[in-house]
C-alpha cells in the first residue's frame, strides 16, 4: 500500500471515529440559536396579543359603561345625582366589573362614575378609567368620540367639547414610573 493509500484509509477511519463519537459543538449551538429566536418570536406575538385583548376589553368597557348612562340617565337629564353605587345598582356598569361595591376594570383598577359640570351643574358625568401607561393613549382615543372633556392624570388632553392636543396626551401617558394613570373621561348632554 502507497503513502497516500494509507493517509486516506487513516483519514476515514479518524472520520468515522470522530462520527462515532456524536455531534460537534456548532451544530448544538447552531439549534440553540434557532430554539432562542422562536422562542423570543412567539413571546413578543404573545405579549402583543395579551395587550391587544386588554385594549379591546378597555374599549369595550368604556363605550358600555358610557352607552349605558347616557341612555339611562341622559334622557332624562338626571345626570346630578348618579354615583358609582347607583350606576351598579343601576346596570350602567356591566356585570363582570362588579366587585363588592365597586367596580374594576381590565386592569383591576376601581372604576368611578360621579356627576361633573361640563357647562351647567350635573350636565355631565365623569368616568375614571385608570389604564397602564402604554394602553393609555389607544384607550384615550377611543373614548374620544363619546366625550366631551378628556384629562389624563392632571392634564387636560382635549378641552370642552375642543380638539385633542396630541403632543399633550402622548406626554400626560407616558409616566415611566407609574404602574396606572387616571384616564378622566366626561360626558353628557351639550
Amino acid at each position: 500500500m502507497n503513502t497516500l493509500q494509507q493517509f486516506s484509509k487513516n483519514r476515514t477511519a479518524q472520520l468515522a471515529r470522530k462520527a462515532e463519537r456524536g455531534i460537534s459543538f456548532i451544530p448544538i449551538l447552531l439549534g440553540l440559536v434557532i430554539v432562542a429566536l422562536f422562542t423570543v418570536v412567539v413571546v413578543n406575538q404573545y405579549n402583543d396579543s395579551v395587550r391587544t385583548t386588554r385594549i379591546e376589553g378597555a374599549k369595550s368597557e368604556i363605550t358600555t359603561i358610557i352607552s349605558n348612562a347616557q341612555r339611562s340617565y341622559g334622557a332624562a337629564r338626571q345626570f346630578a345625582a348618579v354615583t358609582t353605587p347607583m350606576a351598579i345598582n343601576g346596570n350602567i356598569i356591566p356585570a363582570n366589573m362588579r366587585v363588592g361595591a365597586g367596580a374594576q376594570n381590565v386592569y383591576d383598577q376601581a372604576v368611578l362614575l360621579v356627576a361633573q359640570t361640563c357647562a351647567v351643574a350635573g350636565d355631565c358625568l365623569r368616568l375614571t378609567y385608570p389604564t397602564a401607561p402604554g394602553d393609555c393613549q389607544e384607550v384615550v382615543l377611543a373614548a374620544l368620540p363619546f366625550t366631551r372633556l378628556i384629562t389624563v392624570g392632571t392634564t387636560v388632553v382635549r378641552p370642552l367639547d375642543g380638539a385633542i392636543n396630541m403632543a399633550s396626551l402622548n406626554t400626560a401617558c407616558n409616566v415611566a414610573a407609574a404602574a396606572s394613570v387616571n384616564v378622566l373621561l366626561d360626558f353628557g348632554f351639550r
